[in-house]
């Protein structure tokens, strides 16, 4: 049984290669094509969110939605099949198809494949408590840096957030649904900023003129007194 069940193993791994050849090898980086082709191990490079339906299954993307099924950091996966437009890859449990959405992205599924994916685990280690609970919680924790954030949520929406330098990344909670903003100061995650409002102080003695509209829609104020009428005076 023993026999048979590796000679099993081997005729699927030889089945995944050919179709994964045939399908969409050249869209990876030579050396990511030769670590499928190989059968080797991958791990996830950040937490990846996913959705699921009973039409479309376990559907994931590379602009990183906020809201989903959370797929921890260093999960171990197989990549099964490329496309132009998605990857798929397998857990232990399911299988994800990984949207590239270049239109939110501007990534091709090579650069989405070495974003997500390496052979080599992420080192955790040199990492703050606030970092970890960040990534741990797949959320922008106040005093966490940026590279946990990287890690946590994933990279914003390129069309969002044209750099991630900047010190305000934008991403989506679900496809064309605006999420949560980021704000960062010296790369660490701060609360949102208030929005300071403008303070005019005039010099001593000086008041702005006041400006009084005119036209016959202007109401009367009640301490102006209108004009004496004819009406007015009453004979004694």
């Amino acid at each position: 049984m023993k026999i048979f069940s590796n000679i099993r193993l081997v005729l699927l791994s030889v089945l995944v290669v050919l179709r994964f050849a045939s399908c969409g090898g050249t869209l990876l980086s030579p050396a990511y094509t030769q670590a499928v082709e190989k059968g080797e191990v991958f791990y996830t490079r950040q937490n990846i969110r996913y959705s699921t339906s009973m039409i479309h299954g376990h559907i994931a993307s590379a602009a990183n939605y906020e809201k989903g099924f959370i797929i921890p950091v260093n999960t171990q996966v197989t990549i099964i099949d490329v496309s132009g437009s998605a990857l798929r890859f397998k857990t232990k449990s399911k299988e994800i198809i990984l949207k590239v959405h270049p239109k939110y992205t501007g990534m091709t599924v090579s650069d989405v494949s070495q974003q997500f994916f390496s052979t080599h685990k992420t080192d955790l280690k040199g990492f703050s408590k606030l970092d970890l609970d960040a990534i741990y919680n797949a959320e922008a924790t106040k005093g966490a840096s940026k590279e946990a954030i990287l890690i946590a949520k994933g990279y914003p929406p390129a069309n969002k957030t044209a750099s991630i330098r900047a010190n305000k990344w934008k991403y989506y909670k679900r496809e064309s649904s605006s999420g949560s903003s980021v704000y960062f100061k010296d790369n660490i995650v701060i609360p949102k900023p208030e929005v300071q409002r403008r303070e005019v102080i005039y010099e001593d003695n000086y008041y702005p003129p006041v400006v009084v509209p005119s036209g016959p829609s202007m109401p009367r104020s009640p301490s102006m007194p209108r004009a004496p009428r004819a009406s007015d005076f009453r004979p004694f």
